[in-house]
């Protein structure tokens, strides 16, 4: 018998394949890499044509622009809004109970605060606002009438336990005909 002879592995036909298939590859991303490297170059041109013609358009602007003198007048100083949204939501709710209800300064501070809000933005609230707190005195003063009978004195002092000040409550007294 004769022995086999092996073929060495560089003549089997898996490792022509192998050796083809790789080839194949390298060539495939050979174009991938050269095209990119086009695409790249592409864009490059591109973005540097839009930097050019964005240089035109405000050259064209510059030399548009009169050579007269222009008088410029200051702006009136704008009110810088530094305003947080808790601040904005406290004094839509401070507008929003007085509509339904009267309140003394330190009363509508308080019941934000019982709302979740802080001291300081329920402060910042209630100085936002624009409020004729003697007013709210009235309001509140006829509010306790209509619930029950109070004398002059009684009606001053609840109006001060609810936070109005003595000028506040003694105004207030007087308004509705004590």
């Amino acid at each position: 018998m004769s022995e086999k002879q092996k073929k060495p592995f560089y003549k089997r036909w898996w490792f022509i394949v192998l050796v083809i298939v790789v080839i194949l590859s390298a060539l495939g991303n050979g174009e991938e890499e050269s095209q990119q490297a086009s695409d790249n170059q592409e864009l490059q041109e591109v973005v540097s044509k839009i930097n050019v013609e964005q240089d035109e358009v405000v050259a064209d602007k510059v030399i548009e622009e009169p050579t007269e003198k222009i008088e410029v007048k200051p702006d009136i100083k704008k009110e810088e809004t530094t305003e947080t949204l808790s601040q904005k939501n406290a004094v839509s709710m401070a507008k929003s109970y007085l509509k339904f209800t009267s309140f003394s300064k330190s009363g509508l501070i308080e019941q934000l605060e019982f709302e979740g809000f802080s001291t300081e933005d329920a402060t910042y609230a209630v100085n936002k606002i624009d409020v004729d707190w003697k007013e709210q005195a009235v309001k509140k003063a006829k509010e306790y009438l209509d619930f029950t009978s109070f004398s002059r004195k009684g009606l001053i002092e609840q109006l001060e336990f609810e936070g109005f000040t003595t000028e506040e409550a003694t105004y207030a007294v007087e308004q509705i005909g004590f």
